[in-house]
């Protein structure tokens, strides 16, 4: 009896360990599987990539006058939010220099990275951008990651990528005034250009031309107090422009009337003449490329008086033409001046010409640009008192010629002047600034 209680209790004591044992394994079971679990869903977890973004060679082109905009595409990698650091354009300039350059209105939006602006005369050309980017991380928050495009602006003017060619055309602003004087009085013609006017174009005033006379007049004819007549002087100015060359020619004549009783001329009976004017000078020079371009321009000056002339006051025409900072700077400038009251120049006699030539080696910005590059003022005069005696004949002529060709930069010689667009809306004319 005994024995079967002991054998009894064995087993149930038996039953109750193996439960024990089976659930301890099952719920060991499942706690290796949570960890598994875990474990697993740790190692698909990835870091941050580095930050990038995409940025193509070269952007589309920009007109002048026209609004652009482009979106960058968005960065990628990192720890957003982004920001796009402001744009820095450098302008390509000559000799692959680069400068940095202001865009009127350009915005770079620094959450969506959209590029905004219109370009004005004067920023034609080609540019190099760099368009930073910088994350909420501290490897590129304080160092952002940077990349390159190429940019360029176009216009009517600028209409080849890259290296282009450089041409021009003479402009002027003809202003004259002739004048003859009589006993039958003063008679004027004049060329008078509104106040505002700059430069004009040749295509619209090709040439001047001025004419004036006086008619005879004598104060008590056939009386013996008589003083003898005078009139029939005349002055006639021409001026003839091209794309290259302007040329000048005035010629003045003063006959000596009616003498007096006793067969003696009186002063007052001698016609006098004088020509007054001062003609702007300027150049539209155009180079239709995006990168700067260096040419020679060669200009040459002329002032004559001709060999016919006779009993006159003075005669000759002052010249002036120059590239640059005209005013102090003899390397860039050419003067012609027969002043007979200036030490410093011979007077121009009857058949005598003086002559001056120079070339000017400048660097052209891409764009349109039109600058002062001289003046013609004649110097004229002939006849009434004191000139010693009549009849009176005076000729004189001049002429400028400035033409421009490509430099040959192997000769080793190096630009010294620069033409560019001014920034100021307020200025219709271009710039020359000395190259360091």
């Amino acid at each position: 009896m005994k024995s079967a209680i002991f054998v009894l209790s064995a087993l149930m004591i038996g039953i109750f360990l193996f439960g024990c044992v089976t659930n301890q394994v099952n719920h060991n079971e499942e706690n290796n599987i949570t960890v598994q679990s875990n474990i697993t869903t740790q190692q698909n977890v990835t870091e941050p990539g580095a930050l990038d973004f995409s940025v193509p060679s070269e952007l589309p082109t920009a007109y002048v006058g026209k609004p652009f905009s482009y979106s960058f595409v968005n960065p990628t990698g990192g720890k957003p939010p982004y920001t796009f650091v402001p744009i820095k354009p450098h302008k390509v300039v000559y000799v692959g220099t680069e400068s940095g350059t202001y865009l009127s209105g350009l915005y770079l939006d620094g959450k969506t990275g959209l590029l905004n602006f219109t370009a004005q005369y004067g920023d034609e050309g080609e540019y190099k951008l760099e368009i930073c980017v910088s994350d909420n991380t501290l490897d590129y928050y304080y160092t952002p990651l940077c990349k390159n495009a190429s940019f360029y602006i176009m216009s009517g003017a600028v209409t080849v990528k890259g290296v282009g060619k450089v041409t021009s055309s003479l402009m002027w602003d003809p202003r004259a005034s002739t004048t003859v004087r009589g006993r039958a009085g003063d008679f004027t013609n004049s060329i008078k250009r509104p106040a505002n006017t700059i430069l004009v174009p040749l295509s619209e005033i090709p040439s001047v031309n001025l004419n004036v006379s006086t008619p005879p007049k004598d104060s008590n004819p056939g009386s013996p107090y008589s003083l003898g007549s005078s009139g029939g002087a005349s002055v006639k100015f021409e001026m003839v422009a091209n794309s290259t060359a302007i040329s000048q020619s005035v010629i003045g004549d003063a006959p000596c009337g009616t003498p007096r009783k006793d067969g003696s001329y009186e002063v007052l009976n001698v016609d006098s003449f004088q020509v007054l004017g001062s003609t702007t000078i300027g150049l539209n020079i155009t180079n239709d490329g995006t990168t700067d371009k260096v040419v020679d321009i060669f200009m040459t000056a002329r002032s004559a008086v001709s060999s016919g002339s006779e009993h006159y006051g003075s005669g000759g025409t002052y010249v002036e033409v120059y590239i640059g900072n005209y005013i102090s700077d003899d390397d860039t400038k050419i003067t012609i001046d027969p002043n007979p009251y200036n030490p410093d120049v011979e007077h121009l006699a009857p058949g005598k010409e003086i002559t001056g030539s120079k070339s000017v080696r400048v660097v052209v910005a891409p764009g349109s640009h039109i600058v002062y590059t001289g003046t013609i003022q004649p110097d004229f005069d002939g006849g009434g008192l004191g000139m010693g005696g009549c009849p009176t004949h005076l000729g004189i002529s001049s002429g400028v010629t400035i033409t421009i060709v490509d430099a040959n930069l192997g000769d080793g010689k190096l630009p010294t002047e620069r033409i560019f667009k001014y920034s100021s809306l307020t200025s219709s004319l271009s710039s020359i600034e000395k190259i360091k």
